[in-house]
């Protein structure tokens, strides 16, 4: 059976304009502060580094991106 590290990517959509993400989540709940990345460009950027996307949720302004990638 696999096991998987998973992280949130917490992104907050303007009104007008692209999302950007402030902040990501690790496995143990510790929070990362990002410079307000495009979404896209930073789940491209993780995917090189064995990162797949599992779910996306809007939350109001905020959307959840949910990713994980095989340990062990």
């Amino acid at each position: 059976m696999s096991r998987y590290e998973y992280a949130e990517i917490v992104a907050q959509c303007a009104l007008h304009g692209p999302a950007v993400v402030r902040e990501w989540v690790d496995s143990s709940g510790q929070t990362h502060p990002l410079g307000g990345i495009h979404p896209a460009a930073l789940l491209t950027a993780w995917s090189t580094e064995g990162w797949d996307l599992v779910t996306c949720a809007t939350y109001g302004n905020l959307r959840i991106y949910t990713v994980r990638r095989p340990v062990g």
